[in-house]
């Protein structure tokens, strides 16, 4: 079954997105400057909101986060990968990735990081969670090609922790 949704613009989009940050019982996040990316994106999907407001929450900057929609690379996929172990979704996902996502990527991932080390009980150890995210953070590249390949290496070393 397919479920069509409406478009959101102006105001609904506005309470939409209240109304999911309310209801992720999250705090801190930049809503204001959140909804004020999403009109001059013009983004209007409920689901591309959630899935940028999702990013927002872990950490994100917004403008990154609704960016992100018009990559090709699916991030929380990665993110959720990298926790499990699962090298082979994170292979499939970085195949797909452009040098110039490679900011995105390793943005997303040390924000879902963050989102699980703040956790009051963090499901993995803060120790290696609190490495990692420095790891990831130090990663420089002259260019994006050089980023991607080193972002590469790191979650591939990574996936071996979890």
């Amino acid at each position: 079954m397919i479920h069509q949704m409406r478009s959101l613009k102006g105001r609904t989009a506005e309470e939409f997105i209240a109304w999911a940050y309310k209801k992720s019982g999250a705090t801190g996040a930049d809503i204001s400057a959140f909804t004020e990316i999403v009109h001059t994106y013009g983004v209007t999907s409920p689901r591309n909101i959630l899935m940028a407001l999702e990013k927002v929450i872990a950490g994100i900057d917004p403008d990154k986060a609704v960016a992100s929609l018009y990559s090709d690379v699916d991030t929380r996929r990665i993110c959720q990968a990298l926790v499990k172990g699962n090298w082979g979704a994170i292979r499939s996902e970085l195949s797909e990735a452009s040098p110039s996502d490679a900011k995105l990527i390793r943005a997303s991932v040390i924000g879902y990081l963050r989102t699980i080390l703040l956790d009051p009980e963090p499901r993995l150890q803060p120790k290696v969670l609190s490495q990692l995210i420095l790891d990831l953070s130090n990663s420089t590249g002259y260019d994006d090609n050089i980023l991607l390949a080193q972002l590469t290496a790191k979650l591939w070393s990574a996936s071996k922790l979890f």
